[in-house]
């Protein structure tokens, strides 16, 4: 036996003797554990964040809600009195699966806040919704973005008829009214 063929027949009896066997499991079994507590803290991370990352579901902690999956990312002309946002502009961006989708989830939002729906046009990927509220009225508009649905945009613009309110509003002019529904 040469030493080559020596080599190979003893690299063979080191993987059946039990010593070497003992320590390749106890290996293997620390490794899945590892993994496994590496995912099971990766799980645990995006959960916890997530719950903390939620942020607020109306615009200003007012009776408005969001639009279902966006955030605020810039609001003007904003008149809150009681609890209440009785006018104001806000532009919100965030994740949707299409327009239609996220108002039905904003619909159940705005109904728990008290909001009616007026009135309703528009397609799968953009659609404007009225809701109304005593003397005040909210108009939503929904853009999903088919290119970047996570950057996908609402606008929501509310507007009170109340006499005292356009006293203490700003001084911008109201929003346009929006066109009429075509039948």
């Amino acid at each position: 036996m040469d030493l080559a063929q020596a080599q190979i027949a003893n690299r063979g009896a080191r993987r059946d003797t039990p010593m070497c066997g003992a320590l390749s499991r106890t290996w293997a079994v620390r490794a899945v554990r590892a993994v496994a507590a590496t995912v099971a803290a990766a799980i645990a991370v995006t959960v916890g964040l997530t719950g903390c990352s939620s942020g607020p579901t109306t615009i200003l902690e007012s009776d408005v809600p969001l639009v279902a999956g966006t955030e605020v990312r810039l609001s003007t002309d904003i008149h809150l009195r009681g609890g209440e946002l009785l006018s104001g502009h806000a532009i919100c961006f965030g994740a949707m699966e299409d327009a239609e989708a996220a108002v039905k989830e904003t619909d159940c939002r705005f109904a728990d806040h008290g909001w009616a729906v007026l009135k309703r046009t528009g397609s799968r990927d953009r659609v404007e919704t009225t809701y109304f509220k005593g003397d005040r009225r909210a108009i939503v508009l929904v853009e999903f973005n088919s290119i970047d649905p996570e950057m996908s945009r609402a606008t929501i613009d509310v507007s009170s008829t109340a006499a005292g309110a356009n006293q203490e509003a700003p001084s911008t002019p109201a929003p346009a009214e929006p066109p009429a529904a075509r039948p």
